[in-house]
């Protein structure tokens, strides 16, 4: 079970904040990060491993200051897998980079849409990120609207407040969501997975099987039960781009590619921590099989049983690369 909590705020006149907290079976910990508006740029982060299957991870962390600089714009995804992802980084860590700074992306949005145009935020950019942005989408169409009435549009806009402070209050909207993941075994080489997103104008489900010994998705579902456009229905068929996926090196791209830009990041998220969620199904139902036979095998023994029967783990991480000191200690044979 994987439960994530994150929290976005603006913070004075030009930046938005996001918190993202994790805890599971086998790892906690935070990430905070500063994005500037509006050029959406990561001003500064932050972030904290208080618990890890490895000890190894806590090398992450100084890796994250990679990512400050970088601007929140189409090709996100793949910027960030390359800097803090791979063998030289951390697949959870850049994971977690993208959620925060989808939720920057809606915080601002949510905060500033209305003026896009005038400040720069570039809504032709943002038509890109997601579904129901596009140019058949609920903001193309505002904007739309907005340029037919342009002149009215620019009058009305022009020197334009960030915010009213007529009433001495800053009048932002807080955002926040959850996100819960659970992994079961439906047999012995079959995971099924349930990732839940629960926010203020948003709650979706992913329900996905991965089968053994390839780690391939072979069903997917999803259902959309709150948003806030019915064009978010249409990212639904979408999810069977994900059948033949397999849990492999370049999975975050892949499923970028199939799921996130043909129909919906958030879908796509969803369905990448139940990937994330199976690879640490695999060490539960490890444990479990050990105690139903049992066996009570050391700490180092049970890692190493496990890393060599998940080959796909080779070279993910900074951990799990070849001249990782870990592997070198465990003795790994790949």
């Amino acid at each position: 079970m994987r439960h994530k909590h994150v929290t976005g705020e603006p913070v004075g006149e030009d930046r938005f904040k996001v918190h993202n907290a994790v805890v599971d079976t086998f790892f906690s910990g935070w990430l905070s990060l500063m994005v500037s508006v509006p050029s959406l740029e990561i001003k500064s982060i932050e972030g904290q491993i208080t618990r890890s299957f490895n000890e190894e991870c806590q090398q992450a962390i100084p890796i994250l200051q990679k990512v400050v600089g970088t601007h929140i714009r189409p090709g996100l995804t793949r910027r960030v897998d390359g800097m803090v992802g791979g063998a030289n980084g951390c697949t959870n860590m850049a994971n977690f980079i993208m959620e925060s700074c989808h939720a920057a992306y809606e915080g601002v949005n949510q905060n500033w849409w209305l003026y896009a145009e005038s400040r720069g935020l570039h809504p032709d950019e943002m038509q890109k990120l997601v579904h129901r942005h596009r140019s058949h989408g609920t903001i193309s169409c505002i904007v739309r609207r907005m340029r037919r009435s342009r002149s009215q549009t620019e009058q009305d806009l022009e020197g334009a407040p960030a915010w009213d402070r007529s009433e001495g209050e800053l009048p932002f909207t807080r955002r926040t969501h959850s996100k819960i993941v659970g992994v079961g075994r439906k047999d012995k080489d079959t995971f099924y997975v349930r990732s839940v997103l629960e926010a203020r104008i948003h709650s979706f489900l992913v329900e996905m099987e991965v089968k053994r010994p390839h780690f391939e998705i072979t069903a997917v579902r999803g259902e959309i039960r709150r948003s806030p456009s019915d064009d978010c229905e249409r990212a639904i068929p979408v999810l069977q781009n994900a059948l033949g996926i397999r849990i492999e090196p370049g999975l975050t791209a892949k499923m970028d590619e199939r799921v996130g830009r043909a129909g919906c990041p958030r879908l796509s998220n969803l369905l990448l921590e139940g990937c994330h969620g199976v690879i640490q199904g695999t060490a539960s139902a490890m444990l479990e099989d050990y105690k139903e036979a049992g066996q009570t095998p050391g700490y180092d023994a049970f890692r190493k049983r496990w890393l060599e029967s998940m080959p796909i783990m080779r070279n993910t991480c900074l951990a799990y690369c070849d001249n990782s000191p870990l592997i070198g200690r465990l003795e790994v044979k790949w």
